[in-house]
């Protein structure tokens, strides 16, 4: 798992300018090893940041995206505009992984368990071991 440059960084009521969370999220999506993207939280006015992503690279890059509540933006711009992309609507890493400060290995089988019910094979992540 990989955590975005601006986690744990707070602009306000966000974790940085439009410009950084566009140029965070970007950076993500140019990371090819990474196969899921997925929010940590709800992602507070992520349609801010919707005209500056790299939807080329993406669709032709392709990943899995994970998000809820305002992240429904993302997701369905993902899904206009990078269809080869996977979206699911569902909790962050805050809810799926972390429980109490500690990995929740329980809840991260069953989120494979749904990625892989998809074709992908995520046996072998790192957060596993």
């Amino acid at each position: 798992m990989v955590a975005g440059n601006l986690t744990g960084q707070q602009d306000y009521y966000r974790s940085g300018s439009i410009q950084a969370r566009a140029q965070e999220l970007n950076d993500l999506i140019h990371q090819d090893e990474l196969d899921v993207l997925m929010a940590a939280i709800g992602g507070m006015n992520t349609n801010a940041v919707l005209p500056y992503l790299d939807y080329a690279y993406l669709n032709q890059h392709p990943k899995t995206v994970v998000g809820y509540s305002d992240t429904t933006a993302l997701l369905s711009a993902v899904l206009q505009k990078a269809p080869n992309c996977r979206v699911i609507y569902g909790s962050g890493s805050g809810g799926v992984i972390w429980r109490m400060g500690a990995v929740c290995h329980l809840n991260v089988a069953r989120f494979i368990g749904v990625v892989d019910a998809c074709g992908r094979d995520f046996t072998s992540a790192p957060l596993l071991e």
